[in-house]
């Protein structure tokens, strides 16, 4: 017998669309595809990471990992020059969002964000009955932050900055930062997602130096990008140790998993592997941004491992073009936009010959 049955969510789910890597309606080549359309490492992980991987699959997956993920945070401790108490480790950073929005949100709460950057900060929101609030973008598709300063509200409690920004690749300079911190109320939570963080050298803000004038500044880092680990899913943040055992009451007790858990800990320990993997995305980057250039295709310069690229009405027709030529990258069609992630020297090539063929059917 079937019965008629309709769930009805709770309201603040109405509006919120289910997320889609890829828009309805598009219909991927067969064969071979070149993907380069959600920021993941085309070179993967360190051989440590997946040793230690394996390591955990031996050791007995019968057990619950540690909850506390005592190993990597100890291991990220020597890393960042942190105290253990200041770490918290989850389920990728889109775990670390939604545990500061579970522990920090009221219903009625503002979320503060660039309008055009991480889709998760408005999904956040909208998932606990808090307000998002979009900050219009800068003329060169930064983020505002004297924008962000004008919308702080009694209600506001937490305030992302994506740095570098996804997915235009846009920086925040540290002198910008620390006057932006230097305004901001204390009561608010500024929270620093550095999930590109890696890629943009020396001119990322000293988020740690920061935190020690600013304890409502939280750092977030991830395993996902310049690591290779994004099919495992480790993210995790730095903050004042009162945030953290904040969140620790609201936290899963079993959130990551022990081979996540046995690879982050090996990906951390190989910074040669880490070396090269950045110096080799730069480098394609580079390769990206002067092959735009020739083909006079408009772009955003990018800190990040991705270049953003407004094309308005012509977004569309362009990326349905580069699939149909067995390249996958992100539409942003609401933007007028398109991401292309960056390669390795193989696909960022086969990316610019199926854009200069499109180009040139137009």
């Amino acid at each position: 017998m079937t019965f008629q049955f309709e769930a009805h969510p709770k309201r603040s789910l109405e509006k919120l669309a289910p997320y889609e890597a890829l828009p309805s309606g598009v219909d991927l080549p067969r064969g071979d595809l070149v993907v380069m359309n959600a920021n993941e490492s085309p070179y993967g992980p360190s051989p440590r990471a997946l040793e230690g991987a394996l390591g955990a699959l031996k050791g007995g997956v019968n057990r619950y990992p540690d909850p506390s993920a005592r190993d990597l945070t100890g291991a990220l401790s020597a890393h960042w020059g942190v105290e253990e108490d200041r770490i918290l480790v989850d389920n990728g950073l889109d775990g670390v969002i939604t545990l500061l929005g579970i522990t920090f949100l009221e219903e009625g709460d503002q979320v503060l964000h660039g309008e055009v950057t991480f889709s998760v900060y408005k999904s956040l929101a909208m998932r606990l009955g808090a307000v998002s609030v979009p900050v219009p973008m800068g003329d060169r598709w930064e983020l505002d932050l004297e924008g962000f300063l004008q919308r702080i509200a009694d209600r506001t409690r937490l305030v992302f900055v994506c740095n570098p920004n996804n997915p235009t690749g846009t920086l925040v300079s540290h002198r910008r930062m620390e006057e932006f911190m230097s305004l901001v109320p204390r009561r608010v939570l500024v929270v620093s997602d550095e999930a590109y963080g890696d890629f943009a050298g020396d001119d990322l803000p000293r988020t740690l130096e920061l935190m020690e004038r600013y304890p409502n500044l939280i750092m977030m880092r991830t395993f996902s990008k310049a690591y290779g680990l994004a099919g495992l899913r480790v993210g995790y943040l730095i903050a004042h140790p009162s945030v953290v055992m904040a969140m620790r009451r609201a936290k899963e007790p079993y959130g990551v998993n022990a081979v996540a858990l046995g690879a982050a800990l090996g990906a951390l320990e190989d910074r040669e592997h880490l070396r090269r993997t950045v110096e080799a995305l730069l480098e394609g980057r580079r390769f990206l941004e002067e092959g735009l250039e020739r083909l006079k295709v408009p772009f955003v310069r990018s800190h990040a491992n991705f270049v953003f690229m407004p094309l308005g009405d012509r977004a569309g027709d362009v990326f349905r073009g580069l699939v149909a030529r067995g390249v996958l990258v992100r539409l942003f069609d609401s933007l007028g936009a398109i991401r292309v992630s960056v390669g390795t020297p193989k696909e960022n090539l086969a990316f610019l010959k199926a854009l200069s063929e499109v180009i040139c059917d137009e």
